[in-house]
């Protein structure tokens, strides 16, 4: 399996604050908040069993708030209860894995790791006359509930080869179990389907299904 994934997470609660106090430029705080972050990804995976293992890498970005507070006069300009604020935009790269797997038709679940590296945003205040530079890294869990949407025209559900299959046990001998799965398997569910447009698939499940039922029959008999 190979696709593409776009996430993005807003509002942010990621934030960091320092302090700071030196006779040049007096006592100062600096707080780094994310406000939004996402990714664009691929997405590569192996199908086993109806569990889906893949690894994932992409483009990573974020939309921060840096704020400069000045808490005593600066000898160099800003006076004390100076505030000032800055937004950066930072680019970086992500790479992680997951696994998929079936809950109920249409619905899947996921556990996903992610590391994430944004790189170095660095902003100037200019009424403090420094430069400010920060950067920031990133590992996450993420478990996810995703919704998957039927393919071509039929009504068969989302999932494909990770949907759960339906079995029949049967403790009797094997001449008993054969016509019982025989007549469970022609009698599940299906779209109807008028005579005019149903194909050789169709027609030859039925024949199979008659067939199958007469084998049954005779073994019984």
């Amino acid at each position: 399996m190979v696709g593409i994934e776009a996430d993005i997470s807003f509002p942010g609660n990621m934030t960091g604050t320092s302090i700071l106090a030196t006779p040049s430029i007096g006592a100062v705080t600096y707080s780094d908040l994310v406000e939004m972050s996402g990714s664009v990804r691929t997405r590569i995976g192996y199908a086993f069993d109806r569990w889906l293992y893949y690894g994932t890498a992409g483009y990573a970005w974020t939309a921060d708030h840096l704020t400069r507070t000045q808490l005593s006069d600066n000898p160099a300009g800003a006076s004390g209860g100076t505030v000032e604020s800055k937004f950066p935009r930072r680019s970086g790269w992500t790479v992680g894995a997951g696994v998929e797997a079936p809950l109920v038709p249409h619905w899947t679940t996921r556990l996903e790791y992610l590391y994430s590296d944004f790189g170095t945003a660095s902003v100037t205040f200019p009424l403090a006359g420094q430069r400010f530079d920060s950067n920031l890294s990133t590992q996450e869990v993420r478990i996810g509930l995703n919704y998957q949407l039927s393919s071509g025209s039929g009504s068969r559900a989302g999932n494909g080869s990770l949907a759960p299959r339906r079995q029949l046990e049967c403790s009797w001998p094997d001449h008993l179990c054969q016509p019982i799965r025989a007549a469970v398997s022609c009698a599940l569910p299906r779209r109807q389907q008028p005579r005019h447009e149903r194909g050789p698939r169709d027609l030859g499940r039925n024949a199979l299904c008659r067939a199958e039922a007469l084998a049954g029959r005779r073994t019984v008999g």
